[in-house]
């Protein structure tokens, strides 16, 4: 048994509260967060591996040999340059975070990498779902992230 005390505001309380009440149980609930945030961190994750993509063609180098001459101060300190450094930070952050939810063994993990692989292809950074049509929500293998 897992006791969880969180720090929030009476407001906040409220409303998890009436959430809870609503659910099925205590471990769905649980898994619904987590799955949440899996989807958000690979829908982050893609949309950073399409802003460094355009770096990389602008620039004509990949990233990791541009982050490891970034670090050594072998660049210059321009807007491209700390955005391109930022962007891959933000990535490997993002890569961390989904790692330690995701196990190694997850569908996930393959659907993932397909929809990476679709989405570099048109290079369309993704829209929240709020703001994309539904028609363009679905992509070849991930209805399920969007339903």
């Amino acid at each position: 048994m897992f006791n969880l005390q969180l720090h929030i505001s009476p407001k906040t309380e409220q409303r998890l509260k009436a959430i809870l009440a609503h659910a099925q149980d205590q471990e769905t609930f649980a898994q619904n967060i987590i799955s949440y945030q899996i989807t958000e961190l690979q829908k982050g994750i893609v949309n950073i591996r399409l802003d460094l993509k355009k770096f990389e063609e602008k620039y004509k180098q990949p990233t990791e040999e541009f982050y490891q001459q970034y670090t050594q101060g072998q660049t210059d300190d321009s807007e491209d340059a700390m955005l391109w450094a930022g962007l891959y930070e933000m990535l490997r952050d993002n890569e961390n975070q989904l790692r330690e939810l995701l196990p190694d063994t997850s569908p996930h993990n393959d659907l993932l990498n397909t929809w990476e692989k679709n989405l570099l292809k048109g290079g369309e950074p993704l829209l929240s779902e709020r703001e994309q049509p539904k028609e363009q929500q679905k992509r070849d293998g991930l209805d399920e992230f969007f339903v």
